[in-house]
């Protein structure tokens, strides 16, 4: 009898048990009910998150939170005399709203035009209620006419900024700092930056004061300060309502934006790190001559991400004993990547996340840069050695993200393994360090040699955002529960809001971002 007729068999006989039978059927009856059960449950979920879009969605009234207004007199990458509004929403406000209507106006002559909304952040992120947007239009403008915002019948003057016109090859826009007190690394990457050829722009929401002062230091750098958004006493969405609670990591995507905007003229390529990701050349001996090499090999890329690898370093806690080529030779690459950080031709794209760009121009893309060529450095996991105690590393490490050395694995993109950067580079670095802490004296020597906020952050980020809990909710600072500490000498920043009652809209202009001096603490 062949095989299967055997099998067949058997399986007739089996069923003919009427024990067999019912535990079969059972089976099958439970695993129909888990599967309805699961599936409602899922259902259920979703189906909360749609209702709350769909009651934002059919309000009659929205909030919106005015960050700047951009005017391009010439341009390379828009229209001449362009105007760009940078404004954070609900994260559906571009459907009910397609675009705003802008009046300008010299004399008792007026014009209008239309501004076309887009959200920065092209996915929509069911956790988190408000997401950056951007208003482009072209105006019929001369240099003494004045804009307004118009809503229905009722209108509010706008204050206009134009883009920085001083030229820079390479600009590294960092993601708002706050609570920031760990200098061994800001100094690391502010040094690291700088020998390479970036201009530095800092966005400051807290910090303390020696630190801030010693960032100050840095010749190529702008220290900018990023408010919180505030809503005025009349809002759409009530007196309890706080913006930054649905916003994602400290708006990032719309510090970004607003960092694009403002370089998009002056600068070549435009870099958007985080202060704990360094990017060292290997394809040119500066960041120009890498981006030109990259941009060269993805013609068609407007952006360019980094894959971003996983390392241990090792410094030392006091700052009299540290120093940072010492840093930088302790880096030890654990064999991890994440997802990365991105490198843009800013002509190429309109708005921009700290991973992504959504808002690239047609006929681009973005590409991931193979990690044999190179990879983005995340300082993610720190080793401090008490005072003294680090010994001191001479050799350069080699460039090996994937620990590729003792195993088999066969890149795509063969190259020989070579040192991480080389040591002139290690040895200027050094003297830039040195030159700096001369200069800086007692400033730089007060700088603490224990964390009193990046534990608890550092523990808060681990909870909320890299071990993947509470994913039901949108995911910032603002989640940290964290103690005041009187006494410690902190730079914060504070704001004011003039809001603006329009037709079913409230606009609530951020203005006059200042930095003020506290003994109280930082705060976020």
């Amino acid at each position: 009898m062949p095989a299967i007729q055997r099998w067949h068999l058997r399986f007739r006989l089996f069923l003919r048990g009427r024990k067999y039978r019912r535990i079969l059927v059972s089976s099958l009856v439970f695993s129909i009910c888990l599967f309805v059960f699961s599936a409602l449950t899922a259902l259920s979920v979703f189906d909360r998150q749609h209702n709350n879009i769909v009651y934002h969605y059919v309000q009659r009234q929205d909030d919106i939170a005015l960050l700047s207004a951009t005017f391009y007199n010439t341009s390379k990458s828009f229209s001449n005399n362009s105007l760009v509004l940078l404004f954070v929403a609900h994260q559906i406000f571009h459907y009910k709203h397609s675009s705003f209507e802008i009046e300008t106006f010299a004399g008792n002559e007026t014009t209008r035009a239309t501004l076309r909304i887009m959200p920065v952040i092209g996915q929509m992120p069911f956790y988190c209620k408000w997401v950056p947007f951007i208003a482009i239009g072209e105006l019929d403008i001369t240099s003494s006419a004045g804009v307004r915002l118009i809503s229905g019948e009722k209108q509010i003057e706008l204050n206009l900024r134009e883009p920085y016109p001083e030229k820079h090859p390479v600009v590294a826009c960092f993601s708002p700092l706050f609570l920031n007190e760990r200098w061994q690394l800001l100094i690391l990457t502010a040094q690291v930056y700088s020998h390479y050829g970036a201009f530095m722009h800092f966005y400051v929401r807290s910090m303390i004061t020696d630190l801030f002062d010693v960032l100050k230091y840095y010749k190529h750098s702008r220290v900018v300060p990023w408010s919180g958004i505030h809503l005025g006493k009349e809002s759409a969405s009530g007196p309890g309502f706080r913006p930054d609670f649905e916003l994602e990591f400290r708006n990032q995507a719309g510090a970004m934006t607003d960092c694009l905007l403002m370089y998009k003229e002056s600068a070549s390529y435009i870099i958007f790190p985080d202060t704990d990701d360094i990017i060292i050349p290997r394809l040119g001996k500066n960041f120009e001559q890498e981006f030109s090499q990259i941009f060269a090999l993805f013609p068609e890329a407007a952006v360019i991400a980094y894959n971003m690898s996983q390392t241990d370093i090792h410094a030392e806690i006091s700052p009299s004993n540290y120093m940072v080529d010492e840093v930088l030779t302790s880096v030890r690459f654990r064999g991890e990547t994440r997802w990365g950080k991105v490198v843009v031709r800013p002509e190429r794209i309109d708005s921009v996340w700290i991973h992504k760009s959504y808002g690239i121009r047609d006929g681009y893309e973005q590409i991931t840069l193979p990690i044999e060529l190179n990879s983005a450095l995340h300082l993610r996991f720190w080793n401090f050695s008490e005072t003294g105690s680090l010994e001191s590393k001479i050799d350069i490490p080699l460039y090996d993200p994937l620990l590729t050395k003792n195993s088999n694995q066969t890149p795509k993109y063969r190259s020989p393994q070579r040192p991480l950067m080389s040591n002139d580079d290690l040895q200027e670095i050094r003297k830039s360090f040195q030159e700096m802490t001369r200069t800086l004296g007692e400033i730089y020597l007060r700088l603490p040699e224990f964390s009193i906020y990046y534990p608890l952050i550092e523990k808060c980020y681990d909870r909320i955002f890299y071990n993947g809990q509470r994913h039901a909710t949108c995911k910032g600072p603002e989640m940290c529960d964290l103690p005041s500490f009187p006494g410690v000498r902190c730079v914060n920043v504070n704001s004011s809001v003039d809001s603006f009652r329009g037709d079913n809209i409230f606009i609530h202009l951020q203005k006059n971002w200042f930095f003020e001096h506290s003994t109280n603490g930082c705060s976020i």
